[in-house]
């Protein structure tokens, strides 16, 4: 697997040519990240590939801002763009990928600056022609496995505080609870990869015991459970049926990734539609809990696509659904 990158000028007429050739980069298994400036993120991402979203001083139609009518100076201004961004992708992809699949320890981001852009690729896939939402567990998991303890309470046995937590934050500001948004500053954070949670009861009631009924209020929140009669926020949608008919039609909609957020049973009747594992493993071992996928013998292949190593000493593995 090779990891591409493209530095995209912010324009419809240079981005749009390539969205195809990504896409079927990214179709092939490839690492695809595209450096594109913000507003041109979402576009960048309908092909699958990852975008770095990087500043630009290009001149702004939408805000009133002109082209130079002279050629000479047009050119001028690509060449500073490039003078620009180069600092910023050597910072965003400093010691990328050392060896098949591994990534060094990553740095702390320097304050105010972003070391991933805020992005990562958006959760869809192309299938016959159009595209497929994409369900990803993203989830936190000890050494032997258990995402949290016997009881299904609050799994504070995880590393709260190290670069890890910093690298989470920035890649995927949308796991963030709506009720810790404001002290992270991410008050105003768009949702980068997921724009649709998905949550067991016993997951969702962590949140309720401490009288939060919603920890995802920016995200499209959906709780499913057979013993629940009602929901307890009208801004949760609460799913009582077959869970997996439920995520098809999801994944036929419109719109960003799927985070199946937890817990193990929920992730075991669902495991026929994921279509990525990111496990966030931390050094810690319990013994006893609930595990990442709890159900029944039946195994299953899923393939390593990319592995971060921190210096809090958790890792981040990427798996694909294996073919």
């Amino acid at each position: 697997m090779a990891h591409f990158l493209m530095v995209a000028v912010g324009a419809h007429g240079h981005l749009n040519p390539h969205l195809p050739v990504l896409a079927e980069l990214v179709e092939r298994g490839h690492r695809v990240t595209v450096a594109v400036p913000a507003p041109f993120a979402d576009l960048a991402a309908t092909s699958g590939a990852r975008p770095l979203v990087v500043s630009s001083d290009l001149p702004d139609e939408a805000r009133g801002e002109q082209w130079p009518e002279g050629g000479v100076e047009a050119v001028e201004l690509f060449l500073d763009e490039g003078r620009g961004v180069l600092p910023q992708l050597e910072q965003a992809l400093d010691g990328d990928v050392r060896g098949p699949g591994t990534r060094p320890p990553c740095r702390p981001a320097r304050r105010g600056r972003s070391r991933c852009g805020g992005g990562c690729g958006r959760g869809t896939t192309r299938s016959g022609g159009h595209s497929v939402r994409k369900l990803t567990y993203l989830v936190a998991s000890t050494i032997d496995g258990r995402i949290t303890d016997p009881g299904g309470g609050n799994p504070d046995f995880f590393l709260a505080e190290g670069d890890h937590a910093v690298s989470l934050v920035e890649e995927y500001p949308e796991i963030v609870p709506s009720h810790v948004r404001p002290l992270l500053g991410l008050t105003d954070a768009g949702n980068t990869r997921f724009d649709t949670v998905l949550q067991g009861r016993g997951s969702y009631e962590i949140g309720l015991r401490e009288g939060v009924t919603n920890a995802y209020r920016h995200l499209r929140s959906l709780v499913f459970s057979t013993t629940m009669t009602k929901s307890p926020d009208p801004t949760v949608e609460l799913v009582r049926g077959d869970p997996v008919p439920a995520v098809r039609e999801l994944k036929r909609e419109n719109g960003a990734g799927i985070w199946l957020c937890g817990g193990g049973k929920l992730a075991a009747a669902l495991r026929s539609e994921i279509d990525e594992l990111i496990v966030k493993l931390h050094p810690v071992v319990v013994g006893d809990g609930i595990p990442l996928f709890d159900g029944g013998f039946a195994p299953e292949r899923f393939d390593l696509v990319d592995t971060r190593v921190f210096r809090s000493g958790v890792l981040h593995l990427t798996y694909r659904r294996g073919g």
